[in-house]
């Protein structure tokens, strides 16, 4: 018997709706729902969404996220509008010192960089330059959309990345990462009450503790002590949200076992609308909930440890 070898299967926001709506008995198979009534639909599979987003920690939705750091600074915002934050980002080093007022630098490589990237020079007071990338680098060359404000000598790095963050849901843990590329472990991540019961925040040093406040479009991360120097950079694991399906051909941001859980739970948030029977609303949420747990207990991370046998 021939298989298929294909993996693929997916569904989109539309075809999840129209499932819905089928089970529901609001239109019957093949037919298509009025434009509102798509609307109205899509609305409710968005709020349910970011109503799962409490669920806690979706295994796919675990990101890796770098800070830039400043000097005695214990503050950082983490989001579209925040601090210098990134899932993704490129060094390199000045093969040419920099002055003053220099639109232009030579660097080791242009690897990574593209235009409009945001650049940040470190410079010899310890202090970063940040600025975005003018125009395509090319060879050594990359051009600054802001003069460089003060000098940067030869050998000294250089970090360029595209996007900022989505804002963190949960910072789960963080590793701070020397100019070595030698990561290590924060001891602790503080609750609110732990980090402000600190008796000197402004305390500066290596920092190995942090308190995240998710607040709504960008996140609060507070780290202790605050960095003495912009040596290091923090590296932390992070949830980042479930995307929105904005459009009627938008794959939903989960994994493919979860097409049905989302079919089955929005026929549940929809149901009222259309008159369905109690009974029949009891039956629906049943199955949602079977299949929403099913899924949910599929979603655990499991550590596995390997000891020898001990012989006596």
């Amino acid at each position: 018997m021939a298989t298929s070898g294909s993996v693929d299967f997916n569904r989109t926001r539309d075809q999840i709706i129209e499932g819905a709506m089928r089970l529901v008995e609001a239109i019957a198979s093949g037919e298509t729902p009025a434009a509102d009534e798509t609307a109205d639909a899509a609305d409710a599979l968005n709020q349910m969404v970011k109503a799962w987003q409490a669920q806690g920690i979706h295994l796919w939705t675990m990101t890796e996220g770098t800070l830039f750091l400043t000097k005695g600074t214990a503050k950082y915002t983490l989001g579209p509008s925040g601090d210098h934050a990134t899932t993704s980002y490129a060094e390199t080093t000045l093969s040419a010192a920099a002055s003053n007022t220099d639109t232009t630098l030579t660097v080791t490589s242009i690897t990574g960089m593209t235009a409009s990237d945001n650049i940040g020079i470190v410079k010899d007071d310890g202090t970063f330059h940040w600025t975005t990338i003018s125009g395509s680098p090319s060879g050594s060359t990359v051009t600054l959309a802001t003069a460089i404000d003060g000098a940067a000598a030869s050998g000294n790095t250089l970090y360029t990345y595209t996007s900022k963050i989505d804002r963190p849901l949960k910072i789960i843990d963080a590793r701070r990462e020397d100019s070595n590329q030698q990561e290590i472990p924060f001891s602790d991540i503080l609750t609110r009450d732990e980090y402000f019961d600190l008796p000197n925040k402004t305390t500066t040093g290596l920092s190995h503790q942090g308190y995240y406040d998710p607040q709504l479009t960008n996140g609060v991360l507070y780290l202790w002590p605050a960095p003495s120097s912009i040596d290091d950079i923090i590296n932390f694991t992070f949830t980042r949200p479930l995307e929105d399906f904005d459009a009627a051909t938008d794959n939903p941001d989960f994994p493919q076992e979860w097409i049905s859980a989302l079919k089955f739970n929005l026929a549940v948030e929809i149901a009222p609308e259309y008159g369905v029977t109690i009974e029949k609303q009891l039956n629906l949420k049943g199955m949602a909930k079977d299949k929403l747990d099913q899924v949910l207990g599929f979603d655990t991370e499991v550590s596995v440890y390997f000891a020898p046998e001990e012989f006596w």
